[in-house]
């Protein structure tokens, strides 16, 4: 959320700081509590302030605390709908349990009047954290699962401790068929994954949440080789898989933290990754690449942040750093799309957008690319061996690279300076890699 402009959430915004949401993309929260907007002071009224610009909303609201079941937390407002699910949380466990729990199944049976769309039930499940006892919690969570059982509707789940996991998923698999939808809410990097894999096997229509700390990462704690064989392990054993059981042969970039603290196993570079880099180098040491790309850049971002991009046969493609390819998909999107580009930004009298940018370099550009692109999605596939790809592939792109004698194209001079030098350390490295791969089998 950092790299996003917050204004954009709400309103137009041209400033050129940060990326911003074109108001006619909806938002959608699946998990949130809109009763939680009012109770801390806020009302209807800044809401509506905030969509009156056209931004729509779609929303679950969880409505798992009893006592505001029937609280009047609704926005009356065209550009949102709110989808409504009622649960009693294990944290949130009634005193005067029959009551709560008639009152519960008159929801579902349409014997009350509410003015809310009714989704699933929750959320539920067995909380270590709880102040109730086990036996508690499990009542009340056995009750809404056979509640979602009688009805057929979708459940949402709530876990959190050690043991509650197993638990819970041993009450699903008692209480639903394999077929019901659950939606298992806020994964983090406490959870039993062992769990959650037998979770997502058992049954077809599951939905889960990651809670945002699944990508937090600890500041203090260095790249090294020590560090990052102490994190593999346990992540593997979460899994089920002990690396002293089972033979692992380890795929990764070229990270020096990885080639050392992998320095033991059986340790495979990814050959994409080393294209990848191949390019990269190449592109970022020659001076004329770099004055291609950046005022290509500037026309792909200045389309998307104008959403000018629907006024074109095909988008404008951004280059990302750690996507394959992207340069060959941004220059390309520039190419096909040059004088449909060239024609809208004369009518907005801003032609100098493209000053800097030669259609026909872009094309060699893009065909000189075009065979890495071939190459990598050809050797990244995921359902077919691509080991014996490698040599065939450095062949050829090596020879891509060579100067015919008759070449007189510049451009195509300067392409191959600045990649040729890199296939030597490219080649040198797969090479040591298939080494150690063949050795480990004997072979």
């Amino acid at each position: 959320m950092n790299c996003i402009c917050e204004q954009s959430l709400y309103n137009a915004c041209s400033c050129k700081k940060k990326y911003r949401l074109p108001l006619a993309l909806p938002l959608y929260d699946g998990h949130c509590h809109v009763d939680l907007f009012f109770k801390y002071g806020f009302n209807e009224t800044h809401f509506g302030s905030q969509l009156a610009h056209g931004r729509k909303m779609v929303l679950i609201d969880n409505r798992h605390n009893f006592q505001r079941w029937f609280v009047n937390s609704l926005i009356d407002n065209p550009n949102v709908t709110i989808f409504t699910t009622y649960g009693i949380h294990p944290k949130y466990l009634p005193s005067d349990r029959e009551n709560v729990l008639e009152q519960f199944k008159q929801i579902f049976e349409n014997k009350l009047t509410l003015n809310t769309m009714k989704v699933a039930i929750g959320e539920c499940g067995i909380d270590a954290t709880s102040k109730y006892s086990l036996n508690d919690q499990l009542f009340i969570f056995k009750f809404q699962l056979q509640m979602a059982a009688d009805f057929g509707i979708p459940v949402v789940l709530h876990g959190r401790g050690t043991n509650s996991f197993s638990i819970i998923l041993e009450e699903l698999k008692t209480h639903l068929n394999s077929k019901h939808h659950v939606h298992w809410h806020c994964i983090n990097p406490n959870s039993n994954l062992n769990i959650i894999t037998d979770f997502l096997s058992h049954f077809e229509n599951y939905f889960i949440g990651l809670n945002g700390s699944i990508i937090a990462h600890d500041p203090n704690a260095q790249k090294t080789g020590d560090n990052t064989r102490d994190k593999i392990c346990p992540t593997l054993s979460r899994y089920g898989i002990d690396p002293n059981e089972f033979h692992i042969i380890y795929i990764t970039d070229n990270g020096s933290n990885l080639v050392c603290g992998l320095k033991e196993e059986v340790h495979l570079r990814c050959v994409c990754h080393c294209l990848n880099s191949v390019l990269e180098n190449g592109v970022t040491l020659c001076r004329s690449f770099e004055l291609l790309i950046k005022p290509c850049k500037s026309v792909s971002t200045y389309f998307k942040r104008c959403e000018m991009n629907h006024l074109l046969p095909t988008s404008l493609k951004l280059n990302v750093d750690t996507r394959w390819n992207s340069i060959h998909d941004m220059l390309e999107s520039i190419s096909l799309n040059f004088q449909q580009c060239e024609d809208l930004l004369f009518d907005r009298n801003e032609t100098f957008y493209l000053n800097d940018i030669n259609r026909k370099v872009v094309m060699d550009f893009v065909k000189f690319l075009s065979l890495f692109k071939v190459a990598s999605e050809e050797m990244s596939a995921d359902k077919t061996p691509t080991l014996h790809l490698v040599v065939p592939w450095f062949t050829i792109l090596k020879n891509s690279c060579e100067l015919k004698d008759d070449c007189d194209n510049l451009f195509r001079m300067r392409c191959t300076h600045a990649i040729c030098p890199y296939f030597g350390a490219f080649l040198w490295t797969l090479i040591l890699s298939f080494l150690l791969f063949y050795r480990e089998r004997g072979i």
